[in-house]
């Protein structure tokens, strides 16, 4: 299909489906209408399946489409589940080039994302791109893993380029970024190829009281494993793009849980870095002391490769070959019982024996010593406190950004958008026909800048009291290992966003209705590469290999 022609039915299949929402305004109604299992902001869904609403298409439609659209090039290379190591071979044999990767990933979203919505917008520019690196590939000086390997990017990412970055909202449209954010730009001179940009949250879920995966410009972005369950989010189409194999790499972001959570509901490898690990500059905020970009991926080692070129960190050989680095290092794994194993929540549950086998094979294998149990007394996330410092953050955080980063396009629509108060009067003009809120964008704007007391003090006793915990309970450990989600048990990556430590997620397998589940690892500041030598064995010693989308 000619690239014009998808651009095109891409653009008119999604103003034709926006079109279409429907005008509810309670809660139950809101569920039905997106077939999503909860708005509740802790994630917590159901993994039976839910009948709250019909989904079309069938099951069935969608994996005839999947089935159909996998061959690739001349040589029908099916490009399911290709790793970027598998994909530069194939380069490098001729097998295949980066002008037919990139259309057939092209062809993916437009014939299967409307069902999905996990891509907000596609890049333009994605073909005069991969036809650049097919004519560089054997005449450029640096060898780039990633040269001509498309690549989804959360959209609240800055591109100054034809698309927008819009973290989702439609205020945002036409508040171009005057440049690229630094995470692209290393991305851009690494030769990859910014396929478009990925579906989130709306705000990185910093709205109000809508559910993971909605946002105003695209819609309520689904699980494509089973299609009226959560997504979880923010970075919610980064993981169900990357998921459903409309792309090979994506990049996500997260305050707290937003790389983590949604790759563990979509069986694809999250690694949530250690702040300031990547650069955030140029990145639509949230809260500054938390912000982090990660690779969200299929396999841990292409978390490795992509996490080697957006971070100046030390990888200790792990971005060049995840099997051979750290291979004379002695790992230990502490098993964090409680609270996290919790055995009574319906969640856990289920799948607590599947995470028990997954480290007893590394025990057992010799790859890592697993301590079990660790033990310290438990000290919760203060979510008051963390409310606080997001809220303050974000105000002033957003009103720099509008202010100094962008340019103003959007006066040609007649309007202007200089700060969070004129986004929340856009809104309050342009209401979703959802009927979702922003109750947390006027609760933001509420607050008086960051020399307020309350926000001063709660900045400190969030952060010192996560580190404190974490400190102790990895005193002895090279990691800690915990479920990845739960109906209502603490989350230990939550203790990990408030400290700026590292966390990953692995897919191990999935409830017996479909819904995948990982296993979490969180470790010391600047340990990726522990963490992804950690996953890599997971990947290794697991039962099967990644559970793939059946689209239920």
């Amino acid at each position: 299909m000619k690239y014009w022609l998808v651009v095109l039915m891409f653009t008119l299949v999604r103003a034709a489906d926006e079109k279409a929402l429907p005008d509810v305004k309670d809660d139950e109604s809101v569920n039905r209408a997106n077939c999503t299992a909860s708005i509740d902001s802790s994630e917590v869904v159901d993994p039976d399946v839910s009948d709250q609403c019909p989904i079309n298409p069938s099951n069935e439609y969608l994996v005839d489409l999947d089935n159909s659209l996998s061959t690739c090039g001349p040589h029908g290379i099916d490009i399911r589940e290709l790793t970027v190591s598998e994909i530069n071979e194939h380069f490098r044999t001729g097998r295949l080039s980066s002008l037919e990767l990139t259309e057939c990933y092209l062809n993916r979203i437009s014939e299967m994302d409307d069902h999905l919505r996990s891509v907000i917008e596609i890049n333009p520019e994605a073909i005069t791109l991969a036809q650049r690196a097919d004519a560089e590939r054997f005449t450029r000086s640096n060898n780039s893993p990633i040269h001509g390997i498309p690549i989804l990017l959360k959209d609240n990412i800055g591109t100054s380029d034809l698309m927008q970055t819009t973290a989702g909202a439609l205020a945002l449209e036409d508040v171009r970024p005057i440049r690229d954010s630094e995470v692209v730009d290393r991305l851009r001179r690494a030769g990859a190829i910014i396929l478009g940009k990925a579906s989130l949250s709306e705000w990185a879920n910093f709205r109000g009281n809508i559910p993971s995966g909605w946002n105003g410009r695209r819609g309520q972005t689904v699980n494509a494993y089973v299609l009226r369950q959560n997504p979880s989010g923010s970075s919610s189409g980064s993981a169900v793009s990357i998921s459903a194999n409309l792309a090979i790499l994506s990049l996500g972001s997260e305050t707290d849980g937003s790389i983590i959570s949604p790759s563990t509901r979509s069986a694809i490898v999250g690694l949530k870095p250690t702040i300031g690990a990547v650069s955030t500059a140029g990145v639509i905020p949230l809260a500054f002391s938390n912000d982090v970009v990660g690779p969200m991926v299929r396999t841990v080692e292409d978390a490795s490769i992509l996490m080697g070129v957006i971070s100046d960190i030390d990888m200790q050989g792990c971005d060049l070959n995840i099997a051979t680095c750290l291979e004379n290092r002695k790992f230990k794994i502490g098993v964090l019982r409680e609270p996290f194993w919790n055995l009574n929540d319906s969640n856990l549950a289920p799948i607590i024996p599947e995470l028990e086998k997954c480290l007893n094979n590394l025990h057992e294998n010799g790859m890592a010593v697993v301590v079990d149990p660790v033990t310290f007394p438990f000290v919760p996330i203060d979510r008051q406190k963390a409310n606080i410092v997001f809220r303050h953050e974000f105000r002033h955080s957003v009103n720099l950004y509008l202010a100094n980063d962008v340019e103003h396009r959007e006066i040609e629509r007649n309007r202007t958008i200089y700060s969070l108060a004129d986004v929340i009067k856009f809104n309050e003009l342009n209401p979703p026909v959802e009927g979702y809120n922003q109750s947390i964008l006027l609760l933001s704007e509420a607050t008086n800048g960051l020399r307020n007391k309350t926000y001063v003090s709660s900045l400190h006793e969030y952060r010192r009291d996560a580190k404190r915990y974490l400190d102790s309970v990895l005193n002895d450990v090279d990691a800690l290992a915990t479920p990845c989600h739960s109906n209502g048990t603490p989350l230990l990556y939550s203790h990990g966003a408030a400290a700026g430590y590292p966390s990953i997620t692995v897919p191990v397998s999935t409830y017996a209705a479909g819904l995948p589940f990982g296993l979490c690892l969180l470790g010391r500041p600047f340990s990726e590469p522990i963490l992804l030598k950690l996953g890599y064995f997971i990947e290794q010693t697991r039962t099967g290999g990644r559970p793939v989308p059946r689209f239920l």
